[in-house]
C-alpha cells in the first residue's frame, strides 16, 4: 500500500504539472493535499534541503501568495508532511487491533518505520515538527493506549512509547543517510576494516561480522526487542 501512495505522490504531481502547462491561470487554488504530494515529490528529486517555499509554488504553478495562504510558512507544511506520513502509518493493514501491549508496540513501530522508509528525508521531516494535529494525536493514543491498558502509569506510558518512537526514527536517519552517502553495507565494512588496520591500539576483534552487524532489518528488530524486553521488566518490577 505504502508503495502504491509513493507512486500517487509522482502521479499527483506529474497531474498539477499537466494542469498549469495546460493554461491553469496563475496562482489558481490548489488544494493543501495536493501541495504535500506535491512538495513529498520534490523531496524524493531535490532532497529536504532543496524544498523551498518558492520552489514548491513553481512546481504546483501557483503563485507564492497562494501558496502562503495554504501554509504560513515552511515549517507549517513540513508539519502538515507529517500528518500525511503518519496517516500511511496508521493505514497500515499489518497494524494488529488486538494481542498483548508488546506485540501492539512493535507492530505500530514497524508501521511508522514502513511509512517514513516510502519517503527520503522523513525522519528528518519528522524530527523537526511538533505538530498536534488529530493523525499524530491518534498516532500516540495508539502507542499510549496498549501500555496503559497493560498496567503502566500514564507518565511511564507515554515515556515507553517515546522511547520506542525516538528509536525507531534514529535506525530510519541512520538508514537515510546511509543510503544518501551511496556507500553499500560492503564498502562500508571495507572501509571500517581498513581503518582498523591502521589503529592496531583498537582493540576490537578482527573477525567482528561488520556485513551482519549492519543488516539494517535485523539490527531494528534486534533493538526493538531488547526496549521491549526492557519496558516488560520495568512493567514487573516497577521502582
Amino acid at each position: 500500500m505504502l508503495a502504491e501512495s509513493s507512486d500517487n505522490v509522482v502521479n499527483m504531481s506529474r497531474q498539477v504539472r499537466r494542469v498549469t502547462k495546460s493554461g491553469r491561470p496563475a496562482g489558481q487554488a490548489v488544494a493543501g493535499e495536493t501541495m504535500v504530494s506535491v512538495a513529498l515529490s520534490l523531496v524524493e528529486t531535490v532532497g529536504l534541503e532543496g524544498l523551498t517555499m518558492r520552489r514548491l509554488a513553481d512546481e504546483a504553478g501557483v503563485q507564492a501568495p497562494a501558496l502562503y495562504r495554504r501554509f504560513a510558512s515552511k515549517q507549517d507544511l513540513l508539519d502538515a508532511m507529517v500528518e500525511r506520513i503518519i496517516g500511511e502509518a496508521l493505514a497500515d493493514p499489518a497494524l494488529p487491533h488486538e494481542g498483548d501491549w508488546g506485540q501492539q508496540l512493535a507492530a505500530l513501530a514497524h508501521s511508522l518505520r514502513r511509512a517514513l522508509l516510502a519517503h527520503r528525508d522523513s525522519a528528518r521531516i519528522l524530527s523537526g515538527s511538533l505538530t498536534g494535529e488529530r493523525n499524530v494525536l491518534s498516532f500516540n493514543e495508539a502507542a499510549l493506549t496498549p501500555l496503559i491498558d497493560a498496567g503502566f502509569p500514564p507518565t511511564r506510558a507515554a515515556w515507553g512509547g517515546d522511547v520506542v518512537m525516538s528509536y525507531t526514527m534514529g535506525q530510519v536517519l541512520r538508514q537515510q543517510t546511509a543510503q544518501d552517502s551511496g556507500l553499500t553495507a560492503a564498502e562500508g565494512a571495507a572501509r571500517v576494516r581498513q581503518n582498523l588496520a591502521k589503529a592496531p591500539e583498537i582493540r576490537l576483534p578482527v573477525d567482528l561480522p561488520l556485513e551482519q552487524i549492519a543488516d539494517v532489518d535485523a539490527r531494528f528488530e534486534y533493538g526493538l526487542h531488547v526496549i521491549i524486553t526492557g519496558l516488560a521488566y520495568s512493567l514487573a518490577h516497577p521502582a
